[in-house]
C-alpha cells in the first residue's frame, strides 16, 4: 500500500510541475504577445506623429508662403540661407548668371532655372521651448532644381510648363512660375522620417513676371 501511495504521490507531483511549466509558458507568450503589441501600437503613435508633424509643415508653408517668397520669418530675419552647411557653390553658381544674389536672397529674385529653398519650420512646446517639426523645401518646377540642396523627394516633382497666353491686360508672353512645396518631419534627434506630403502653389505677384524670364524656356 505504501508502494501505491508513493507512486500516487509522485504522479501528482509530477502532473503539479507540469502544470506549473505549462502556467510558466502561458505567461510568458502573453507576455510576449503583449510586448509586441506595445511595439505595434508605439509604432502607429509615431507615424501618426510624424504624418501629423509633416502636415503642420505643409500647412505652414502655404499659410505664409509670402514670407517664404521675401524670405522673412516674420520679423525681419532671414527665414533661410544659401550656405547649406558651409557650402557656397549654390551662391557661386547662380553668382555666373546674377552678380547681386547672395546669402540671404529671397526665393521671390531667384531665377527659375534654379530657384530652391529650404529650412526647418519650429513650433514652440507646452514649456515654450522651440522644437523642430519638419524640413520644409521649396522650388520652382519651371525647371530642375539644384539638386545639393534638396531631397530626393522634392528633387523628383515632375517639371510643368510655364509659357502660356498672356493674363488679361497683358500683352507680352506670360511667364508665370508654380512652386513645389515637399514637408518631411523630423524625428526626436532632428533627423528627416518617411513622413513626407507635398503640394504645389501659385503666387500672385508670379503673374507680374513674364518677358523677363521668357527666353529661358
Amino acid at each position: 500500500m505504501n508502494r501505491e501511495f508513493n507512486n500516487d504521490r509522485g504522479s501528482i507531483v509530477v502532473l503539479c510541475l507540469m502544470i506549473m511549466v505549462l502556467i510558466t509558458l502561458g505567461g510568458i507568450a502573453a507576455l510576449n504577445m503583449t510586448s509586441v503589441e506595445f511595439q505595434i501600437a508605439g509604432g502607429d503613435k509615431r507615424n501618426l506623429d510624424d504624418f501629423q508633424k509633416a502636415e503642420a509643415g505643409l500647412n505652414y508653408a502655404r499659410a505664409n508662403f509670402g514670407l517664404i517668397y521675401i524670405n522673412d520669418d516674420g520679423a525681419g530675419n532671414p527665414l533661410y540661407t544659401h550656405t547649406h552647411d558651409g557650402d557656397t557653390t549654390y551662391i557661386d553658381t547662380l553668382k555666373v548668371q546674377d552678380a547681386s544674389f547672395n546669402n540671404t536672397t529671397a526665393l521671390r529674385d531667384i531665377l527659375p532655372s534654379i530657384a530652391a529653398v529650404s529650412f526647418i519650420y519650429t513650433r514652440p512646446d507646452a514649456d515654450g521651448v522651440d522644437r523642430d517639426i519638419a524640413l520644409i523645401e521649396v522650388r520652382c518646377i519651371t525647371r530642375l532644381a539644384y539638386t545639393t540642396i534638396l531631397s530626393v523627394a522634392a528633387n523628383e516633382v515632375p517639371l510643368l510648363n510655364h509659357i502660356g497666353p498672356p493674363p488679361e491686360g497683358y500683352d507680352a508672353k506670360f511667364c508665370g512660375r508654380f512652386f513645389e512645396i515637399t514637408s518631411t518631419a523630423l524625428g526626436g534627434g532632428g533627423d528627416p522620417t518617411r513622413a513626407t506630403i507635398q503640394g504645389g502653389f501659385t503666387y500672385p505677384e508670379e503673374l507680374e513676371k513674364y518677358t523677363s524670364w521668357a527666353a529661358l524656356f
